[in-house]
């Protein structure tokens, strides 16, 4: 298995593509009044979120999940579609595979908190939300 250049590019452009779309998708797309602000306040519901707080307990995980979290969508967009593209591989074998899948999830997690902190110090400021 040869690596090039070109293949580990596309790999870290890869991962930032599901980083950037999950950081959107569970920071801004589900704020008030967005794309995906009635599915937020429907989960939100139905999984209890007031009631678990005054619980004292956290977020339901599985809303934590599926859109809380931006680190939590991120990993599971990158689980998900890394065994999409790659299934040919795998139903042929290819359990080596297994560790660059791993680095391809734990890749995007990590680009999804860099692109917070950009979010964060350079957007946030200047547009507000």
């Amino acid at each position: 298995m040869d690596i090039t250049f070109e293949t580990l590019f596309f790999f870290v452009f890869c991962a930032l593509m599901v980083a950037i779309g999950a950081f959107v998708f569970s920071n801004i797309l589900t704020g008030n009044g967005e794309v995906f602000g009635g599915l937020y306040g429907l989960l939100d519901r139905v999984f209890k979120t007031d009631e678990r707080a005054s619980q004292g307990k956290g977020i339901h995980p599985l809303f934590k999940m599926l859109m809380q979290c931006e680190k939590c969508v991120a990993g599971q967009w990158a689980l998900w579609s890394f065994m999409i593209v790659n299934w040919n591989l795998y139903s042929r074998g290819y359990l080596i595979l297994i560790f660059v899948h791993l680095a391809f999830i734990f890749l995007s997690i990590f680009l999804t908190l860099v692109v917070k902190a950009f979010y964060i110090k350079h957007i946030k400021p200047t547009y507000g939300s």
